[in-house]
C-alpha cells in the first residue's frame, strides 16, 4: 500500500512507464519490419543495458534513506 504522501510521485512512475510501452512497440515494429527479428532483439537488449547502466551508475539503488529535502516535499 502506498503511503498517501507518495501518490502522487507512484502515480508519475507509472504513467512514463505505462506511456512508454507504445514508444518501445513502435520501435521495435519498425525496426523488426526493416532488419528483421534478430536486430531487433539485439535492439532490445542495447535498451534494457542502458536502462541498467542508468540505474546503477545513479546513488539511487545504494541510498540507505531519504534526505530531509526529499522527505519533506
Amino acid at each position: 500500500m502506498t503511503p498517501p504522501d507518495l501518490l502522487g510521485r507512484v502515480f508519475a512512475i507509472n504513467s512514463v512507464a505505462y506511456g512508454a510501452r507504445p514508444l518501445g512497440a513502435a520501435i521495435g515494429a519498425l525496426v523488426g519490419g526493416l532488419f528483421g527479428a534478430p536486430i531487433c532483439i539485439v535492439v532490445a537488449v542495447v535498451g534494457f543495458l542502458a536502462q541498467a547502466i542508468v540505474i546503477f551508475t545513479s546513488p539511487v539503488p545504494w541510498l540507505r534513506q531519504q534526505s530531509e529535502s526529499a522527505a519533506s516535499a
